[in-house]
């Protein structure tokens, strides 16, 4: 669901301009600002407008999301033998 109401609002701006849209939509130079972080606030200005800081903020989130499905939202775990036997109609218990 939510995939596709990503799709239905961005679809205007891809048709009209898709390059622009993919550079500026998911983020780029300039949009994290120190002076509105508030949970930042512990790091210099420096370290947070570090080229690196926010793709690692970003790859920071995906790994511990992945972690989380596998501790969490899988029984067994992500590399269990019965996921890659799952179906839509089978269960995992």
């Amino acid at each position: 669901v939510a995939l596709a109401w990503q799709a239905v609002v961005a679809a205007p701006f891809l048709l009209e301009n898709p390059s622009a849209y993919v550079a500026r939509a998911f983020g780029g130079p300039g949009d994290l600002q120190h002076a509105w972080s508030v949970n930042w606030r512990m790091l210099s200005e420096g370290v947070f407008l570090h080229r690196y800081f926010a793709p690692g903020l970003l790859a920071c989130h995906f790994v511990l999301g992945v972690w989380f499905a596998h501790v969490r939202w899988v029984p067994g775990g992500l590399l269990d033998a019965r996921i890659r036997r799952w179906s839509a109609s089978s269960r995992l218990d």
